[in-house]
């Protein structure tokens, strides 16, 4: 089972995307923030990160350069409301290739694992 550490101060949106996660298959560690993100990202080694770029006090940006500093090459997807070009940029930068706007779909953040994890998309919708 792949492991999927998700970081994102919005409660509501973390529990809804870990609930389809799981139920997709996948096994999700949450953090409400960037710093415990990267405390859990350095103890549990997920097979993907997903982050949204806007947390206090740690913000997605300096959660994934103390992963890239840590040695962890990770894939990582970075969602958020909006992202102007010289962020991500810097993103870029630290090995983000897959950006997602909130608000995602199921469907979108589906793809967007599959993808990160090399994985052929399955039929992962609700029915």
């Amino acid at each position: 089972m792949k492991k999927i550490l998700f970081a994102d101060d919005e409660e509501a949106l973390l529990s809804a995307m870990q609930g389809s996660l799981e139920e997709a298959g996948y096994m999700v560690i949450t953090a409400p923030d960037g710093e415990k993100g990267l405390a859990l990202c350095l103890e549990h080694q997920p097979d993907l990160v997903i982050t949204d770029n806007q947390m206090s006090p740690v913000d997605g940006l300096e959660m994934v350069r103390g992963i890239r500093q840590a040695g962890a090459t990770v894939p990582i997807i970075v969602h958020c409301s909006s992202l102007n070009g010289r962020l991500k940029a810097q993103y870029q930068e630290q090995g983000v290739k897959t950006f997602l706007d909130k608000p995602v779909t199921e469907e979108q953040l589906f793809q967007a694992v599959a993808l990160e994890l090399g994985q052929e998309q399955q039929s992962q919708t609700k029915t």
